[in-house]
């Protein structure tokens, strides 16, 4: 869960100075509005405005009211979690030594429908030949898989690194 973040102004909406209607696109409420980033819009009063329908992702069919959504951005986050499990075995004889261990770890980010999943196999083992010749060898292999990792900036790329 994120612990704090910025103050928002919840008083007015998107616009600028001298808005008093808010239109996403152009409509019988006035020309669009919906480009601008500013929120120095009309105040949040419940007035009637034609706004983005989240269903159809376009401009609603009619008019729904002006009003402020004061948690909006501190419930989109989740609690973020990592487990991770390991489990191994090692032994060997006189001259032979072994070890083999496996990792799993699951993690869900703050941001809803992200996080990584992530297996590790490692395996170790050594064989002494004679007094001084000893054979080794170590093989490590990992699969890390994740979907819809968030981006930073204006970018619209996500990539897994």
């Amino acid at each position: 869960m994120v612990s704090h973040g910025p103050d928002y102004q919840y008083e007015y909406g998107q616009g600028l100075t001298g808005n008093n209607y808010y239109s996403y696109g152009n409509t019988a409420g006035g020309a669009n509005t919906r480009g601008i980033s500013s929120a120095w819009g009309p105040e949040f009063a419940g007035q009637m405005y034609y706004q983005y329908d989240p269903v159809t992702h376009t401009g609603g069919a009619e008019r729904t009211p002006w009003i402020a959504y004061p948690g909006n951005v501190r419930d989109f986050f989740d609690a973020g979690k990592t487990f991770t499990n390991t489990v191994s075995l090692d032994g060997g004889t006189k001259n032979t030594i072994f070890r083999f261990s496996y990792t799993n770890a699951d993690n869900t980010w703050i941001v809803p429908n992200t996080g990584y999943k992530r297996n590790t196999i490692a395996l170790s083992a050594s064989h002494k030949m004679a007094d001084k010749f000893q054979i080794s060898t170590k093989i490590n292999y990992t699969n890390k898989w994740s979907d819809n990792l968030p981006s930073t900036g204006y970018s619209t790329s996500t990539q897994l690194t």
